[in-house]
């Protein structure tokens, strides 16, 4: 009998996984075909099934039985329990064979099972498999997968696979799971799967979604240009190595149609999804699940698309977050989020809010070149690094095209909004809430442009507040702010702009330099506020550099007047009335409110040293408070109103007498005017003196309470007249005393 005699006659033309020329190994019963390579259906299913397993059993001394290549069978199923190659030797190899129906669920393989370039034309039955060795399957066509419950201890590969149906592998134990470049019309499920080492799903496509709950993925999970029709969901699940969805390149972005979900995942070991295109919702947010989402390692979405924004609400990213050159047209939301090393959003595009409230950075915050058509809001958080907006560069700074918010925010370094454009409002502080917002470093906003001005009430700014070369198309509000130094230049966004207020009402400042462009523009609004040793320039222009400034209720702890003694004479040493000043609250302060402010300025002048400024505050409180005098007058009956007389009779007095002790001249000027006065009483009595100078000698001499030899006549309503005048005399002379000892001690 020759070597072929018996034997299948089948050869192997194909070339696309088996070798071409293979010939059958195996026996005929009759005919020139094994029941393997007949046309499918001239065998019995159990007859091919009993065959299988003699041939496989059979390979375990000549391993050819144990290659099928090419084979037709219309139905292949073992029972549940079958053992195959069982010596764990010499794969079991079914490439490029046609099989109607493939059901091996329940069956034991010891070796590698190889099915590379099959084809399947019912469903790849395999749940409760188990493989001592591969699962190959590359290149397999079939209407399904399911490898639900199998343990595959090598690699289960179906790259290049195309699957007409759903692929199952959930409650599977894998040792390595390959779906790279599959096409897979249906669902991918994935749930309370395990693999040990890598999941590979490169540049794979699947029209359903890939879902993976409460799956563990121990190796990296490689998805680099793969593109999803569906969901990419993984719920509670866990990765140990990361998940790559590309490999820095533009051409292996994945791509995304439906929801991306890691909702309660951890995720160890980098995380990339770089240029990747997401047409639905981005959710890490963990919402009901009773796992937080962490991310372990650095999270990259360089340049990646989100046609529906993103939700990383309540996210934990151990590593730093790039989404730098990214393009966002939803909603992006980053509330209560853990950011260990930072944030990185340089470059990117967003059309619709970009809300990170209540975030925590422990890094720095990268924000240089962006586009922000929506508002972006970090309220509540806390940055310990850096807030970056510009680069450096005043080309790269970033353009907020409606609005900053900052509320109730702790930036713990400094803050870079140089060159920075806000096309509305920028808030720092939130009136609905007590919390307050710190700046423990610089602030520094130079040449920035804030079209829907600033509010910036109650803020504290520990160190520098810098708003040099800053237009503003609205008020720039620091009431109640605590500045350790200010520099602030403001001047209009566009010319015939209303006037922009720096308002610092009931603020505090301890240095800095205050200028405004001269023209009347800009008014600064000091009332109540503390200010310390800052100084005050003006750009050439009609209005000095005081001249745009309020001063109401102001606190000078430090200031020096001195500087500006020339402007300050020329207004008539007025601290209260500004350009602008009808335009601010209290536009007419009453005269006990006004009293108290030039009080409080002669106690600043006087805590410097500037004695001629203390003077000429301290004469501007005395006229405000006859001011309050007079308006008691009018306003009470009875004892009050007369009690209200008196003073005001005292103080002007004081006032026209000795300018309130800070002009001892007039006090000279006044005791010529009495003594000239009481010379002209004496001779309205009938005093005969034989001439005026006479009369004048005696008045003076009255005056002084000095008189020698007798009185022209000595009557007693002259007498009388004398006594008045020696009582005015004295209390003049005291006075002149008073003011010209106050005179020289200033």
């Amino acid at each position: 009998m020759s070597e072929t005699e018996g034997r299948c006659a089948y050869v192997h033309e194909s070339a696309d996984a088996a070798p071409a020329g293979w010939e059958c190994p195996h026996p005929t019963d009759d005919g020139e075909r094994c029941v393997f390579h007949r046309p499918a259906g001239d065998a019995s299913a159990e007859r091919v099934a009993a065959a299988f397993e003699a041939a496989v059993a059979a390979g375990e001394s000549d391993p050819r039985r144990r290659r099928f290549h090419g084979a037709t069978i219309e139905r292949l199923a073992l029972p549940e329990g079958t053992l195959l190659a069982p010596d764990r030797s010499h794969a079991v190899d079914l490439a490029d064979a046609s099989v109607g129906e493939l059901a091996l669920g329940g069956a034991t393989v010891g070796s590698d099972l190889r099915l590379d370039g099959a084809t399947v034309d019912g469903g790849f039955e395999a749940g409760g498999l188990t493989c001592y060795g591969d699962l190959r399957c590359q290149d397999l066509r079939a209407a399904s997968v399911d490898l639900a419950k199998a343990t595959v201890d090598g690699v289960a590969d179906f790259a290049f696979a195309t699957i007409d149906g759903s692929f199952s592998v959930t409650r599977a134990d894998l040792g390595r799971l390959a779906v790279s470049d599959a096409e897979i019309d249906g669902t991918l499920s994935a749930n309370l799967v395990r693999v040990d080492e890598r999941t590979e799903l490169n540049s794979a496509a699947v029209g359903g979604s890939v879902l993976a709950a409460d799956a563990t993925f121990a190796g990296e999970v490689r998805a680099m240009g793969a593109s999803v029709g569906g969901a990419l969901a993984f719920t509670g699940s866990a990765f140990g190595d990361g998940f790559n969805g590309n490999d820095a390149s533009a051409d292996h972005g994945m791509t995304v149609d439906g929801p991306v979900v890691f909702k309660g995942v951890t995720v160890r070991g980098p995380t990339d999804f770089r240029y990747a295109t997401f047409r639905a919702p981005v959710q890490f947010h963990p919402e009901q699940h009773s796992t937080e989402t962490r991310f372990d390692g650095a999270v990259d979405f360089e340049r990646a698309t989100f046609e529906a924004g993103f939700d990383f609400r309540e996210t934990v990213f151990d590593g730093r977050l790039y989404v730098a050159d990214a393009t966002v047209s939803g909603r992006g939301r980053l509330d209560g989020a853990e950011l260990a090393r930072g944030l990185t959003l340089d470059r990117t595009e967003t059309t619709a809010p970009l809300s990170a409230t209540g975030v925590r950075v422990g890094g720095p915050l990268s924000i240089v070149a962006c586009e922000f058509d929506g508002p972006v809001a970090l309220d509540g958080g806390v940055v310990a690094g850096e807030v970056d907006c510009n680069g450096g560069e005043r080309g790269e700074a970033t353009r907020f095209g409606a609005g900053l918010s900052l509320a109730g925010a702790e930036c713990r370094s400094g803050v870079d909004l140089r060159w920075v454009t806000c096309g509305g409002p920028v808030a720092f502080h939130d009136p609905e809430t007590e919390s307050r917002t710190t700046f423990g470093d610089a602030v520094d906003a130079t040449g920035a442009r804030f079209d829907g001005g600033l509010d910036a009430r109650s803020v504290r700014f520990d160190h520098l507040a810098g708003f040099e070369d800053v237009r503003a198309g609205d008020d720039i509000r620091l009431d109640e702010s605590e500045i350790g130094r200010l520099r602030s230049d403001v001047a209009p966004a566009e010319a015939g702009d209303d006037r922009p207020t720096v308002s610092l009402r009931r603020g505090s400042i301890d240095e800095g330099a205050i200028a405004h462009p001269g023209d009347g523009t800009v008014t600064y609004d000091l009332a109540d506020a503390r200010v310390g040793r800052i100084r005050i320039d003006a750009d050439d222009g009609p209005v000095g550099p005081l001249a745009a400034v309020r001063f109401l209720g102001t606190e000078f702890d430090g200031f020096r007047f001195a500087p500006y003694h020339g402007a300050l004479e020329a207004t008539g040493w007025r601290l209260h009335d500004c350009e602008g000043a009808a335009d601010l609250p209290e536009p007419d302060p009453g005269p006990r409110r006004l009293e108290t402010t030039y009080q409080q300025a002669k106690t600043g002048a006087n805590a410097v040293g500037d004695a001629t400024a203390a003077a000429e505050f301290f004469r501007r409180e005395m006229r405000h408070r006859r001011a309050g005098h007079a308006a008691d007058l009018r306003s009470t009956r009875g004892t009050d109103r007369a009690v209200a007389a008196y003073d005001w009779i005292a103080n002007a007095v004081l006032d026209a007498t000795a300018g309130y002790g800070e002009r001892p001249g007039w006090t000279l000027l006044s005791s010529l005017a009495v003594v000239v006065a009481f010379a002209g009483g004496y001779a309205a009595l009938g005093d005969p003196a034989d001439s005026a100078s006479e009369l004048l000698l005696f008045s003076f001499q009255s005056f002084i309470t000095f008189v020698v030899g007798p009185a022209p006549a000595e009557t007693f309503a002259v007498r009388l007249l004398s006594s008045v005048q020696g009582f005015l005399g004295a209390f003049l002379v005291a006075l002149f005393v008073f003011a010209l000892t106050r005179s020289v001690d200033r």
